[in-house]
């Protein structure tokens, strides 16, 4: 099976919040008369860090599972656990502060993915430009879910 991978889809008001929130502290901290150049430095490590976590976010479609990609950090939900997806909107964007773990979506127009595994239940919220390959990959590859909303 092919491996897909889809960039998310960003809403203009949060890639502003999030990208300035941390380009700012860096634009601040380097004119800082106060501080000593490694203090600078590492400010502008962290928060450039945080940018190259945002900026490489990715959902890739394996023939085994859904892998979200946050910087180094790989999240693999597998097609067998699936077992609902439906579309979100504002309030999951809201709700998924309380687990920011599941948080992977950077638009309202967002797909929240379900799974259980056993009695454990896990979701991850995803924002992809390409929705509709996306839901026609997981329809493919995860036949017993069911796909409510769209």
């Amino acid at each position: 099976m092919e491996r897909v991978k889809f960039r998310p889809k960003w809403d203009w008001w949060q890639a502003l919040l999030l990208v300035g929130g941390c380009l700012a502290p860096i634009v601040a901290l380097i004119f800082s008369p106060e501080l000593p150049l490694f203090a600078k430095a590492g400010f502008a490590l962290f928060f450039g860090a945080l940018l190259w976590i945002l900026i490489s976010v990715c959902y890739e479609v394996r023939g085994d599972g859904l892998v979200v990609s946050v910087g180094p950090i790989r999240l693999h939900y597998p097609w067998a656990d699936v077992s609902r997806v439906r579309k979100g909107g504002w309030w999951a964007q809201v709700s998924s502060f309380r687990e920011p773990r599941m948080r992977m979506a950077f638009s309202t127009d967002n797909i929240i993915i379900e799974c259980q595994s056993g009695r454990r239940a896990k979701r991850v919220v995803v924002s992809v430009k390409d929705r509709t390959r996306f839901l026609s990959l997981i329809r493919e590859r995860a036949p017993q879910s069911l796909i409510e909303g769209f």
